[in-house]
């Protein structure tokens, strides 16, 4: 580590502030003041009038002036000159050391001067023109000779990328116009790894926009595929995901004509993580509604075969099964909000609670019922569509959401799932933050 004194450091950098111009005028300046003194105490020693004695204090002025005068001018110019020395060596070192290609061009884009790295550079081209012009798109030539005759300002800087054929092979460059001090600067960094890079990154982006769009796709069959249709009942869904993969639920299975089983959920998180897990889930609950188990045991199954494929997401869902006999509804919670019945144009509804699944706690449900009537409609929907945000800023809330859209509730099947999506997008100027599901079940018999 060094050291500098402090008033050293000041001194030197006080002379190397100093620019010729304001060298120079310091020193005429000096010059003639020195000289007014000079030749008025000159005059006074040839005036006879003065006796010898005050001629020679006169002559021991002059003499001290003329030493004062030449240990100024020594002083100051050793200064100056060891810093015009020492900044031209600095930008050498700066210009030469650089491995940016740096050539100076004069008003008409003619080259004057060049570096080390340009000399270099130079060799391996073909052409030998004298503007260095000749080497780059014509286009972009053109333009940078119309700036030039146009009037380059004083420390504007001009910024573009251009291809060069170096040797055969086509190299990126980042070139910059650069106008300092009455010269003009070209100069030529070589961006060919970055832009390889970045050629690199975008084709890996559009393979992976390409899988994620298949994937969406795949999910969009499996998700919003219409759903079987029975005779006692009429089953309505939408789905619109908030990125290109959902994470929302949808599924259901019959295993004969007496029964319909649901399964509808939402799988903490975004993306294709969420979106695999939710396939997963779709696909694991065929496999439990063939085990005939109550809608609390299918949950508890369901965790018990899912819980080994992901540690960082959970399950929010209901498990449910309408009977036509008796028009008996059986559902269990597991972690999701209350789902409603939707009877005479009021919103009921269907209290119970559970745990998530798929959390390294083993989860508790617990089986409810509810006697359905004929034209009842089932209501289900993710947090996705009171989750939002309303034209103040706020979350809207679920039981917000209810009474937004109570007004709908006379709608036909087919109209009510889309008008309520718009009700809450549209006429609310919601913010969609999270995957949007709803699924709607009516009983015509």
């Amino acid at each position: 580590m060094v050291f500098v004194n402090r008033a050293e450091e000041k001194e030197k950098s006080r002379f190397e502030t100093i620019r010729p111009q304001t060298f120079l005028g310091l020193l005429i300046f000096s010059v003639i003041i020195l000289l007014v003194f000079f030749f008025f105490h000159l005059t006074i020693f040839f005036n006879s009038e003065f006796k010898q004695e005050e001629n020679l204090v006169h002559l021991q002025f002059l003499s001290f002036a003329l030493i004062l005068f030449l240990s100024y001018l020594s002083y100051y110019s050793s200064h100056y000159f060891y810093d015009r020395k020492k900044q031209e060596e600095t930008n050498s070192i700066l210009l030469h050391g650089t491995f940016d290609i740096i050539f100076w061009l004069n008003e008409e884009g003619s080259l004057l001067a060049k570096n080390d790295q340009a000399k270099k550079w130079m060799k391996g081209l073909k052409s030998s023109g004298s503007s260095i012009l000749s080497l780059l798109d014509p286009e972009v030539a053109e333009s940078i000779l119309e700036k030039l005759q146009e009037g380059l300002a004083e420390e504007e800087i001009i910024k573009w990328e251009s291809q060069i054929d170096y040797g055969g092979v086509v190299f990126f460059y980042e070139i910059y116009l650069h106008r300092s001090h009455g010269q003009i600067f070209l100069s030529l960094k070589n961006i060919t790894d970055r832009k390889k890079a970045e050629i690199a990154l975008l084709d890996s982006y559009k393979t992976i926009a390409e899988d994620l769009e298949i994937a969406r796709e795949t999910q969009k069959i499996i998700m919003s595929s219409p759903l079987p249709k029975k005779e006692f009942v009429h089953v309505e869904s939408f789905y619109k995901p908030y990125m290109s993969v959902s994470g929302d639920i949808i599924g259901s299975y019959s295993k004969d004509k007496d029964s319909y089983h649901f399964i509808f959920g939402d799988v903490t998180g975004h993306g294709t993580a969420s979106g695999m897990i939710s396939c997963a889930v779709a696909l694991a609950f065929q496999t439990t509604v063939r085990e005939e188990l109550s809608p609390a045991a299918g949950l508890q199954s369901l965790h018990k075969i899912l819980k080994s494929i992901t540690h960082a997401h959970l399950l929010s869902a209901v498990y449910l099964s309408i009977s036509k006999s008796d028009k008996r509804l059986k559902y269990s919670y597991a972690g999701h909000h209350s789902c409603y019945v939707i009877r005479n144009g009021q919103f009921i509804e269907l209290e119970g609670k559970g745990h998530p699944l798929l959390s390294i706690i083993e989860p508790e449900t617990f089986d409810y019922e509810f006697i359905l009537e004929k034209g009842d409609r089932l209501f289900l929907f993710s947090d996705g569509l009171f989750e939002i945000l309303d034209r103040s800023g706020n979350i809207l809330g679920q039981k917000a959401f209810i009474q937004y859209v109570s007004p709908l509730a006379n709608l036909r099947s087919d109209l009510f799932l889309n008008k309520v999506w718009e009700k809450i997008l549209i006429e609310l100027n919601g913010k969609q933050l999270d995957d949007m599901s709803m699924l709607l079940l009516e009983i015509s018999e």
